[in-house]
């Protein structure tokens, strides 16, 4: 099996990336544009970044959830790209191969979005 980025690994990273962004922004005393946002920078860093399908649902995941209901049309481009990795990948296939505890946590955020029961 290759090696793979926990969802745990996924969301340190982005919110890393989001924080330094944030960070940056304050330093540097700029004012946050229209349509500027925080996750939309840290997804645009990871986005090319991961090849298995589990990894690329997470970041999808994560982005969602800390985009937090504020840009429904931007939001739209992430559920999009959640509906055709769904469509293209059994997510029970996908959610088996998981420790436990990584599927725990990964199962709440679906849950949280309404993507399982």
């Amino acid at each position: 099996m290759d090696e793979r980025a926990s969802y745990s690994e996924i969301r340190s990273w982005f919110l890393n990336c989001y924080y330094e962004y944030c960070r940056s922004k304050l330093f540097h005393k700029q004012q946050w544009e229209a349509g500027e946002y925080e996750f939309g920078y840290a997804y645009d860093e990871f986005q090319n970044a991961f090849i298995s399908p589990i990894e690329k649902l997470m970041l999808e995941v994560l982005t969602v959830i800390l985009a937090g209901g504020r840009l429904p049309e931007s939001e739209q481009y992430h559920w999009q790209k959640i509906a055709s990795l769904l469509a293209e990948n059994d997510l029970q296939k996908m959610l088996i191969d998981l420790p436990q505890d990584e599927a725990d946590s990964f199962r709440h955020d679906l849950k949280l979005l309404k993507l399982i029961a």
